[in-house]
């Protein structure tokens, strides 16, 4: 015999900016505590998150060409046991920006708004998001976190 729960929806969402170091260290952006109550319930996890960085200006003595650039971020949810030991809930995503900086003289800012949607059969802990910066190239500095969120729903 199946026990029948009720639906429980989870939430937690920040806007506070982490900063992303570019030399790949993984961060903790996002934590949503689950009550254990809850344990041991199927979960549909949706989210997103607001990555940005800017890409350098020119110094004035060089002569302006547009020039291309790339920053990739690895993200992924991972569930926090009572054991405080982190097991992968989704795999490896990867969101990948590139394009040519046009001349200036002056820094452009650019951002990422991948979002994800995972399943997790039976859960046993926290969900924890974390990200890291796998790769930059073409004057791609100050990478930072701005808004994220994640929605559960607990079956």
């Amino acid at each position: 015999m199946t026990k029948n729960h009720d639906i429980a929806f989870l939430s937690t969402q920040e806007d506070k900016p982490t900063i992303l170091p570019l030399d790949g260290t993984r961060v903790e952006l996002l934590r949503l505590r689950i009550p254990k109550h809850l344990y041991g319930r199927q979960v549909k996890l949706d989210g997103f998150l607001q990555s940005n960085f800017a890409v350098a200006g020119f110094e004035n003595d060089v002569e302006l060409t547009s020039f291309p650039y790339k920053y990739e971020l690895a993200y992924q949810v991972m569930v926090e046991s009572a054991e405080a030991n982190l097991t992968m809930a989704s795999p490896l995503l990867l969101d990948t920006v590139s394009g040519v900086q046009q001349p200036a003289q002056f820094d452009v800012e650019h951002n990422t708004n991948p979002n994800f949607t995972i399943s997790i059969p039976c859960l046993a802990g926290d969900l924890v998001l974390m990200a890291s910066v796998v790769e930059t190239q073409g004057g791609v500095e100050g990478a930072f976190v701005n808004t994220r969120s994640m929605n559960a729903l607990l079956f």
